[in-house]
Formats: C-alpha cells, sequence, structure tokens
C-alpha cells in the first residue's frame, strides 16, 4: 500500500533534484553506503564483496544507487533500484548512462511489492528517507527484513522529531495558509515567501543553520520539508525499538556524529548521569537526543545477525582513514599545545592530550599496515616498547573510532579497488 499523493510528489518535485550530466565531474558519496564503512560495521571487516547484492528501497534520483553501482563494478555487484516516481527512475537512468554503469535493474513500483517481484535475497537493503514517508512505516520494515540474507545488514534513514520541531511547526503553518494556493506551485511560492519573512522567535528560524538543505534543493526542496504530505519523526529509542520487534538488530551509527547519542557528550554532571545507568542503551540515546535538540535525522546500520562488528582490539586489521579526516588531523597535530581539539565534520568539538606518537600514527595509515606493523614500527622508530606505544596511542585511537574516522579491514581481505572510496 501506497499513498497517492506521495507518488504525485515525487513525480511533480524529484527528490533530490539532480543532472544527469553532473555525473561527468562528481560522484556523491552516501554515508552508509560507502562498503568500507559497510564491511567494518556490518561484516566485521571480512566482506570482499563479490557478486554483493544490493536492493535500494525507495531510491529517488539515484544517489545511493549511483554510489553502490560504482563501487561494485569491479567485482561483478548488482543494485536492485526500486522507486514509486518514474520521473525518478528516469533520472537515475540518466546518471548511470553518464557513467557507463550497467549493473543496476530499475523497478517502477512500490517497496509493498517488492517481496511479489522474484528479486531473492540481498546482501545489502539501503532504505533511507522513506520510513517516515509511508503509511505503515512497521510494514516496511518487515519488507527489509524479508529481503536480506541470513546474514544482510541494511542502513536506515529516518527523520529525528526534536530536532526538526521547527520544521513541524512550518508544516502546521502551510497547512492553514496553503488552502489559498490553486496549484502545487503555487503552494511552493507561498511557502517561499513565509519561510522568508519569519519572525526570529519562530521555532524554524531559531534553528533554521541546521535545516538548509530546503535552500540548496529549490522547489523540490521545499516541497519535501514543508509540504510533504506524509512526514513523520521517530525518537531515536522508538525506531530502533520498532526495529528490533521485528528481527533487526541494531549495529551502529555510521556517521561522525554517532557521539551526539551519548549523554556525556551534552551534561558534565555525574551524579545526573549516574543516575541513568539503570536505563537501556537506547534510552540513553534518546536522553542525548532530546538534551541536544538538533539531531535532524537517525541513521543507522541494522543487521539479522546480532554482534556484527568489527574487533576493535584485533591488532591484525588493518585501519582506514577517511580523506576527509587526514588533513584536519595534520593541522591539527601540527601544533605545540598540550591539549589538542579535534572538530569533526558535523562540528562536534574534542579535546584529549596531545603526544608525539600521534602524528606518525596517522602518517602510517595508509590502508597497508595493521595495527600491529604500525605498533611494531613506531616502537622501533622511538625505541619504546610495544605495551607503551600501545598505551600512550589509546586515547587517540578511541577518539578516531568514536567519531568514525578510521575503518577497519581484515588484514587477508583485499578492499584496494574500494581505497579510492575513502
Amino acid at each position: 500500500m501506497y499513498l497517492k499523493k506521495v507518488r504525485k510528489q515525487y513525480e511533480e518535485f524529484p527528490y533530490p533534484p539532480r543532472e544527469p550530466e553532473d555525473e561527468r565531474k562528481r560522484l556523491i558519496f552516501t554515508v552508509p553506503d560507502n562498503l568500507l564503512r559497510l564491511n567494518h560495521f556490518c561484516y566485521a571487516g571480512s566482506q570482499d564483496f563479490r557478486n554483493f547484492r544490493c536492493l535500494v528501497l525507495g531510491g529517488g534520483t539515484g544517489d545511493a544507487t549511483i554510489f553502490l553501482a560504482e563501487q561494485l563494478k569491479p567485482v561483478n555487484g548488482e543494485v536492485i533500484h526500486v522507486d514509486l516516481s518514474e520521473k525518478s527512475i528516469e533520472i537515475c537512468k540518466a546518471r548511470a548512462l553518464e557513467r557507463n554503469l550497467n549493473n543496476i535493474k530499475f523497478f517502477n513500483d512500490s517497496i509493498f511489492n517488492v517481496p511479489k517481484l522474484n528479486l531473492g535475497l540481498f546482501d545489502y537493503v539501503n532504505c533511507v528517507g522513506v520510513l517516515h514517508h509511508l503509511e505503515d512505516p512497521a510494514g516496511g520494515v518487515k519488507v527489509i527484513k524479508q529481503m536480506l540474507k541470513p546474514d544482510g545488514c541494511a542502513g536506515i534513514m529516518v527523520y529525528a522529531n526534536s530536532g526538526r520541531t521547527g520544521v513541524y511547526v512550518i508544516q502546521e503553518l502551510m497547512r492553514l495558509l496553503r488552502q489559498s494556493a490553486h496549484n502545487e506551485e503555487n503552494k511552493v511560492e507561498l511557502t517561499k515567501a513565509v519561510v522568508n519573512d519569519l519572525p526570529e522567535s519562530n521555532l524554524f528560524s531559531l534553528l533554521k543553520e541546521d535545516n538548509e538543505d530546503f535552500e540548496i534543493y529549490g522547489d523540490s526542496g521545499y516541497y519535501d520539508m514543508f509540504l510533504h504530505s506524509q512526514d513523520r519523526a521517530y525518537r531515536i529509542d522508538e525506531i530502533l525499538n520498532l526495529m528490533e520487534k521485528n528481527g533487526l538488530n541494531f549495529v551502529d551509527f555510521p556517521e561522525d556524529k554517532k557521539l551526539s547519542y551519548y549523554p556525556e557528550f551534552h551534561i558534565g554532571n555525574r551524579e545526573l548521569l549516574s543516575s541513568l545507568n539503570e536505563m537501556s542503551e537506547f534510552q540513553k540515546y534518546a536522553v542525548a537526543e532530546l538534551l541536544s535538540c538538533r539531531i535532524k535525522t537517525h541513521g543507522f546500520y541494522v543487521s539479522m545477525k546480532k554482534h556484527v562488528g568489527v574487533n576493535l582490539n584485533n591488532v591484525e586489521n588493518i585501519p582506514l582513514l577517511f580523506n576527509q579526516y587526514r588533513q584536519l588531523l595534520s593541522d591539527t597535530l601540527s601544533g605545540s599545545g598540550r591539549i589538542i581539539e579535534l572538530k569533526t565534520i558535523s562540528g562536534m568539538v574534542l579535546k584529549i592530550k596531545n603526544d608525539s606518537l600521534y602524528k606518525e600514527f596517522i602518517s602510517h595509515l595508509n590502508g597497508k599496515f595493521s595495527l600491529r606493523d604500525i605498533i611494531k614500527s613506531i616502537s622501533s622508530r622511538e625505541q619504546l616498547i610495544m605495551e607503551n606505544v600501545i598505551k600512550r596511542l589509546q586515547p587517540f585511537y578511541n577518539m578516531l573510532i568514536s567519531v568514525n574516522a578510521i575503518v577497519l579491514n581484515s588484514r587477508n581481505n583485499d578492499l584496494e579497488f574500494l581505497k579510492k572510496y575513502l
């Protein structure tokens, strides 16, 4: 079952708007679909991705589909793209043509019909920005589980309610005002006029800097954010409980904002923090979300299996550093201060005591050396015993792991073809 209004919207306003010819000059990286991240979080670093099968539910104009297909080209991987909107599929097909991608199959259908298409089972399902637009979100979760292999995993994104409070104020306002609009174009123009003339006291005005995507995407952005006919949001514990209730196990948050889900990142009162000890992990995440009020979306992995993550303490694993952090860390560590501050890509700031070994550790993160190799090399150069090197590197290593700046790959797993996506 799907809502006809939702289908109509995405025929008129494909989202996000994309120009196929732009594929000649850039590739859009979608965080949960980076196969190096997927390998780290969902396959304990051991997935080689040969003959890997991906299903993109509600793929829209194709950001995730194109990124997955591009990564999987060298290893005979396959991507199935499903969407309600014919116009969106046309755009994705044109993008794939620009990139000479022949490993995508397209289906113009509701995600609820996917189990009837005899597509087989998948290693990975992408369901980003879809469940919150369904009349039956729980039914959508069941479809995800139904389409996964026994060791399969999924990347999910839904709206977060506290961080979008201002958005829902505008949506409610537009429901009152748009009765005077005669067509969809009039509604968009009316919305633009309202949003650009809000009083400073309006909740959306106060958090506007956190909600700027609508301006980037023009009319489609305004419609998707403020005029959507089916839009709901979730508190983090609510959506994770829905997943687990339907047999999908929470794995982790793949983005660098994962620290936002830890209460201790927002408050320092030890007595208050100790009062949270009896709470479940999901409840603690909810406390952090309500303290922050700046989390707009919840993005996370779920798996058919429990406890699938990589062993962070296995020194045989090979660490890979994402390029967006390489220069950031180089600049951060070039100073001589006693304390170093790392401002993450999403704007969070972490502080730890500086150590001369940190810069050398970063220089070894080229995807060729295992943690053991790196520790041995540093120990030899600095004439230190390995145990002391490990002890001194641990705070820095923990910080990099905490913001997902690095991922780990099994020593016996050759993923050279993916390193250009770091």
